[in-house]
């Protein structure tokens, strides 16, 4: 017998940087759909792998953090959290998640933003985006735009 592989969520394409993940039923409430705020939790692992994947990893907490949804999952459904860096500002680099049903042609779940602050940690005040890690925001940025 083969075995087979079961993950909650793996990185399922590239470009654009795509997270896909399964619904496990302890994410859902009582009416057995996802609690509203497994999203942010979901928001936040897609743009972490994106950070290690695309980034070289990095540590910068969030500053900012939005969500819009636009419907219900439900138990072992699958979804695509596709990313994109939406904004490089002097210390700051916003992502955007734009999540869609996966056997659907782009129904949208969610659409999220997080924005990451570098700090100084020695006096806790914002710091510049490393040279580095703006490059490949920037050049990401470039290869995958935003969709309008």
């Amino acid at each position: 017998m083969a075995k087979k592989l079961i993950a909650t969520e793996y990185v399922s394409s590239m470009r654009p940087f795509t997270v896909r993940r399964r619904v496990r039923w302890s994410e859902c409430d009582p009416a057995g759909v996802v609690f509203a705020g497994n999203f942010s939790i979901y928001l936040h692992n897609a743009v972490a792998l994106f950070r290690t994947e695309m980034l070289g990893g990095f540590a910068a907490p969030a500053k900012a953090i939005s969500l819009v949804f636009h419907r219900a999952l439900w138990p072992d459904e699958e979804f695509d959290m596709a990313v994109y860096v939406s904004a490089v500002r002097n210390s700051t680099i916003e992502f955007r998640v734009i999540g869609t049903v996966s056997k659907s042609k782009g129904e949208k779940v969610f659409d999220g933003t997080v924005t990451a602050i570098f700090i100084k940690k020695s006096e806790r005040k914002a710091a510049p985006i490393p040279v580095a890690t703006r490059r490949l925001a920037e050049a990401y940025a470039k290869r995958c735009p935003v969709p309008a």
